[in-house]
């Protein structure tokens, strides 16, 4: 019922991408030794209109053994990472760790972000609904 609000369709859109932005960088900082690893970011949907579906490549989560947890998590679109020629490391890894950490606290701003707009949301529907 909540999701037929845009607020709340918005706001659960944000979170999902801030949650699947963390695994992708998250994944980045573990592959930071891995020679030849090449960092990845998602594409930053736009916010500001419904979500559809675009063509683009769609990754989601995988498991890696039948008696893993299966999710239905929303995909979003994934792309390479440019890196500056100056930081591949001789083995060919191209992870910036000061990069993606400050990829990953912006990330982590975006979500807080997010969970205090829907807090604020909720609050403002219990008085609405004279509950406060």
């Amino acid at each position: 019922m909540l999701d037929r609000l845009a607020l709340f369709n918005l706001v659960g859109r944000r979170l999902d991408y801030a949650d699947q932005r963390h695994t992708v960088l998250a994944r980045n900082l573990a592959n930071a030794d891995t020679p030849g690893f090449v960092p990845h970011d998602l594409v930053e949907p736009d916010f500001r209109r419904p979500a559809a579906g675009t063509g683009a490549l769609q990754v989601g989560l995988v498991s890696s053994h039948p008696q893993h947890f299966q999710t239905d998590v929303a995909a979003h679109t994934v792309a390479r990472q440019r890196a500056d020629p100056a930081d591949i490391k001789p083995s060919g890894n191209a992870v910036s760790l000061d990069i993606e950490a400050g990829k990953l606290r912006s990330n982590s701003g975006q979500h807080r972000l997010a969970t205090v707009v829907y807090g604020k949301y909720m609050d403002l529907l219990r008085s609405a609904l004279g509950q406060a």
